[in-house]
């Protein structure tokens, strides 16, 4: 965001794996599981406000009957491959609304392109 806001900036480098919360969320996630979905974090936001930890839930599992964030084979081989105990495969899901609905990196792109030109004019 600063390189579409800052014009003192003289260039711009950026890994960035999401553009958009949303359209992310909607590859993530199957149609018929976004109710479900909601339901649950309007649940865990509902609990943190009276006191309760954040719910966690698996990154990625293959087995239906756990809740995580990813099923694809893949997905799953390369999130529960061995690891240190410290980087052990959950996610908090305070995350998750601010991600899906506020995270739009995407729509600074434009802002970004060609600025040194313009501003020597």
């Amino acid at each position: 965001m600063l390189g579409a806001t800052d014009r003192r900036l003289k260039a711009v480098v950026a890994q960035v794996p999401t553009i958009s919360g949303f359209e992310q969320s909607r590859r993530r996630v199957a149609p018929d599981n976004i109710a479900a979905l909601e339901t649950a974090l309007d649940a865990d936001e509902r609990a943190q406000l009276t006191g309760e930890a954040p719910r966690t839930q698996a990154l990625a599992s293959a087995d239906p009957a756990v809740a995580a964030s990813y099923r694809a084979q893949d997905a799953v081989g390369f999130c529960l491959q061995e690891l240190p105990q410290e980087h052990a495969g959950t996610t908090a899901s305070p995350s998750a609304p601010p991600a899906r609905h506020m995270y739009e990196p995407g729509v600074f792109i434009d802002r970004i392109s060609h600025t040194a030109a313009e501003d020597r004019r």
